[in-house]
């Protein structure tokens, strides 16, 4: 490394890469200036929509993302951009509340295609939308089960031992202690 100092006029940090001090160097690796000081310490909206692109339906975020949800600088910290996005048009996010999306598409950050809803709503929605498969194979549906709803239901009305219940459907005894106590298929 050179102790050349940085090519910007009045910038008197040493060199670090492509004539550029280190703080330098990075803008113009991520903005293609040494000028461009966007980043974290712009303004949310003024950083929001040139990561967003705009479809006939969707407002599809453009910047990065995890898991198919975006995420942007906002408040000091790395939100969702689909929560920036509704506290950008209706403020701040009740404590507690989630920010659910219409249109079953995690990159869009459309304010109209968003809404607020507690952590059961997002659940019932998942398992509405098909998207939660573990929630939608319980009890006979699950790939595993020798019983069907019909019989667990006879067996919670079954007066006799559980052994004894356990050795007519072919089952363990601890099965048919979980179908009764409700520790087992609860969803009936």
């Amino acid at each position: 490394m050179t102790t050349n100092p940085c090519s910007v006029e009045a910038c008197t940090k040493k060199y670090y890469g492509k004539g550029y001090c280190e703080k330098h160097y990075q803008r113009v690796r991520k903005t293609g200036s040494p000028e461009d000081k966007t980043g974290h310490h712009v303004a949310l909206v003024d950083k929001f929509f040139k990561r967003v692109e705009k479809t006939e339906y969707c407002w599809n975020w453009t910047g990065p993302k995890r898991k198919g949800y975006g995420h942007v600088w906002a408040n000091g910290k790395t939100v969702r951009a689909h929560r920036a996005s509704w506290m950008l048009v209706n403020g701040e996010i009740p404590s507690g509340l989630f920010v659910l999306h219409k249109c079953d598409n995690p990159s869009c950050v459309n304010p109209d295609h968003l809404y607020l809803g507690t952590h059961d709503d997002n659940m019932k929605d998942k398992v509405e939308r098909g998207r939660c498969a573990h929630l939608d194979r319980r009890g006979e549906l699950g790939g595993r089960s020798v019983l069907t709803n019909e019989i667990v239901l006879s067996i919670r009305a079954d007066s006799r031992m559980n052994k004894d219940i356990a050795e007519h459907y072919r089952v363990d005894g601890s099965t048919i202690s979980d179908i009764k106590r409700r520790k087992s298929w609860t969803h009936i």
